[in-house]
Formats: structure tokens, sequence, C-alpha cells
């Protein structure tokens, strides 16, 4: 009895003294699996080690945000009333804000911060079924919050029109850029001029001009027992039509690219604790060969439209697009280029509009699906060839990485190339006849 009386008495002194351990920095043994959590386009069931902090504890807890360090900080009265214990080790989950993986916590005056790590979605979640099905309108809101962004610069309109309209006038290097946005009903024109300066005078200029119809983001994410299975998404109504043009005289030579990475539209997407947001982008490309008194003029329209995407099964990628959307119309297309003899000129403009990129939680799942145009006009000399060219494409990159897949920064061509190129017979045997490795792209952008 003695013995069986003492046995009793260690295991109940070893479950208090493991009770009384639970403040240290170890991470102890998970909850059980918590019911599902269900609304509208989801159902999720979250990992044991995943804490998702309630949404009315977080308005009040949550008094600070590093998004750069990922740092955040908390009222622990908060915490605490609200039984919400917040470990080294776990998963944290801010509904609309943050899903990191703790690594320290640090309680001092009232407060506990968090410092955290990098996480992937299927590591936090143990099974979901999450979709959205979101148009993408041209609101009041979302052009209020419209931004370009250059370089290490963040640029807010310098001109508000009271239609909602709104411009940006800047400069990079000898160039003056102009970007407008607007909107007619449901669509949306986005314009961009780039005026090329040599000693003040002006001798190059490139424009670009695309109006957008209202388009709707669809995807489907499908976790199970924290492992991917199915990712898709759509991008659908992708199309409208683009404008270029450029002309340039004695410019001399200049390869300018333009990239926006902080988006000229933002659309968010809640589905339940997840933040979508889903992006729309512009980027130029041009080529510039255009010394002393020779000149070049290229001009071009398009008219495009259709569906684009990608497919994931849980072990590979495939693109997908409708029928119509790798047959532009293309309009009046001009293009011509002049020089002394000996002087070769190339004149080249690319434009891309608009860029999709999706995210969730901060981390990009879709860079970017990208449809693409361009124009040149060019001389070359041995043999002699003046040649010009309009080129179409739809382009594609995921990175699954953020779904705990192996598959990232993949690109791939969704749609086209669908080229037209005109040249004389004597352009036989010139390598820019057929275009070349020294055609401007957008590839690495």
């Amino acid at each position: 009895m003695r013995r069986g009386v003492l046995k009793s008495v260690l295991a109940t002194a070893l479950l208090a003294m493991m009770a009384c351990s639970s403040g240290s920095d170890a991470v102890t043994d998970p909850p059980a699996v918590t019911p599902p959590e269900t609304g509208g386009g989801y159902e999720i069931t979250y990992s044991p080690s995943t804490i998702r902090i309630p949404d009315a504890v977080a308005s009040q807890a949550l008094v600070s945000v590093d998004s750069a360090a990922h740092v955040y900080r908390f009222s622990t009265d908060v915490l605490t009333a609200a039984n919400v214990t917040l470990q080294p080790g776990r998963i944290l989950l801010i509904p609309g804000v943050a899903l990191r993986r703790i690594t320290a916590v640090n309680t001092t005056g009232g407060e506990s911060t968090l410092t955290t790590s990098y996480v992937s979605l299927n590591q936090a979640i143990k099974d979901a079924d999450i979709t959205w099905d979101q148009p993408l309108r041209y609101s009041t809101a979302v052009l209020a919050n419209a931004r370009l962004k250059t370089g290490d610069r963040l640029l807010a309109p310098s001109m508000v029109q009271p239609n909602g309209s709104v411009e940006w006038k800047y400069t990079a290097g000898a160039n003056e850029i102009t970007a407008t946005l607007s909107t007619t009903g449901s669509n949306a024109t986005i314009r961009v001029d780039v005026l090329k300066k040599t000693g003040g005078a002006a001798n190059a200029r490139f424009t670009a001009q695309t109006v957008i119809g209202e388009m709707r983001s669809l995807a489907r994410i499908d976790i199970a027992e924290n492992r991917t299975e199915r990712f898709d998404y759509d991008a659908r109504g992708l199309g409208g039509t683009v404008d270029l043009d450029v002309a340039a005289a004695g410019a001399g030579f200049d390869e300018l690219a333009f990239d926006w990475p902080e988006a000229i539209l933002r659309f968010p997407v809640q589905v339940g604790p997840l933040p979508v947001i889903v992006a729309l982008k512009v980027q130029l490309v041009t080529k510039l060969v255009v010394n002393g008194n020779a000149s070049a003029s290229a001009r071009t329209s398009f008219s495009y439209g259709g569906d684009a995407g990608f497919r994931y099964d849980g072990m590979s990628m495939q693109t997908t697009a409708s029928a119509g959307l790798g047959t532009p119309v293309l309009g009046a297309s001009t293009g011509d280029a002049a020089a002394l003899i000996g002087n070769e000129v190339d004149a080249q403009f690319g434009f891309a509009a608009p860029k999709i990129e999706v995210g969730i939680f901060g981390e990009t799942i879709v860079p970017f699906i990208r449809p693409e145009f361009f124009v040149g006009s060019r001389l070359q000399w041995g043999p002699v060839c003046k040649s010009a060219y309009v080129k179409y494409l739809v382009q594609g990159g995921i990175d699954l990485r953020f779904f705990g897949s192996t598959i990232a920064s993949r690109t791939d061509t969704i749609s086209g190339p669908y080229e037209v190129r005109e040249s004389p017979d004597d352009c036989a045997g010139s390598p820019i006849r057929d275009g070349g490795s020294d055609e401007i792209s957008f590839d690495d952008r």
C-alpha cells in the first residue's frame, strides 16, 4: 500500500511541477485540435501549435507593429484577461495583420514584445478550403491610395482632380516622367509620358496608354494534413487597349527601364483571417541608339482580351489561358529609321500593364501575370537593313514557398508571342530581321 501511495504522490507532484514550468521559454504540449473556423469562402482547421488571436482581442491588445522587422507589441494585461499565452516556438496568427513563428517573448512594463521568424501557411493551417471571387473595381477608395514607387522613392500623386483622377510628375536623370490615372465607368485609363532631354532640349519621347476594364480575381487553396494539395488562380477579364508611340532624333545611347514595384492600385480581399492583396502595376523598358543626325519613330496599337491563370496540384504547375488571349487585334502601325552611312539606329519601347501581383500576409504567391507590348524601329549596316516590329505576349510567374512548395519564382509564357515584322527583301542575312537577343524584354524585372 505504501509503495502505491508513494507512486501516486510522486505522480501528483510531477504533474504539479510540469504545470508550474509553463512560464518558461520551452514550448508545452500543444492543445488538442480545435474545431474548424468557417465563414464566407473558407473553412480552416489550425495546426495545434498555432495561436489564433481572436479579432476582438487583437484590436485591444495589439499596441504596435514593426512590419519591416516583424516585431509585435501587445498589452500583457489584455492577453492575460483573454487567456492568451504567447510562447516561443508557437505560430502567431493576428487576423489580417501577420502570420509568423514566435522566436522570443520579452515582457516588461505591462507589454509583451514578440520577435518572430518566417512560417509558411501550411505549417500554421492543418486543413483548409479557401476560395475567393473578387471583382477589381476602380473605386474612389482605391484611387485615393494610388502610389508610384521608383527606386527608393514612394510618390503620392502630385495632383488630384475633382473627378478623382490622379497625376504624378517627376524626373529620373535626363528624363521627365508624367503618369496619369483616371476612370470612366468600369474602365481605368493609365498613361505614361517620358520625355528625354539632352542639353535642355527634348530629343526623344515615349508615350504609352492603356485602357483596362473591370477584372475579377479568383482563387482556390486546399490544404490537407499540413500539405498544400491545390492552388488555382485566375485573372478573369484581362484585356483592353494599348497605344505605344516613340520618336527620337539625335538622342544618343540610352537604356532606360522603369519598374514601379509599389502598386499603382491595390485591391484588398479579406478571406476570414487571411489578408489578400491584389495589386496592379506598370512597367516600362526602352532602348535608344539614335546618334548624330539619325532619327527613328514607331507607333502601334493593340486590342486584346481573355483569361489567364495557374493550376497547381500539389506536385506540378501549369498555366491556363482562354483561346482569345493569344490573338490580339493589331491597329495601325508605323516604323521608320534614318541615319548617315554607318550609323546604326535602334529605338525600342516596351510596356507591361496591368502587371497583376497577388500576396497573402505580405508574402507574394503570384509575382506577376503580365501582358507585354513592344514596338521597335531599327536600321543596321552590313548588310543594310531597315526593319520595324511589334510584339505581344502574356507571361506569368508563381512562387509557392508560402504554401510549403519548392516551386518558386517560376516564369512561363502563358500566351503568345504574337509578332509582326516588316523589312525589305535586301535584309536577308541581317540579324535584326527576325529579332534576336538584343531586343528588349521584361525578363528578370
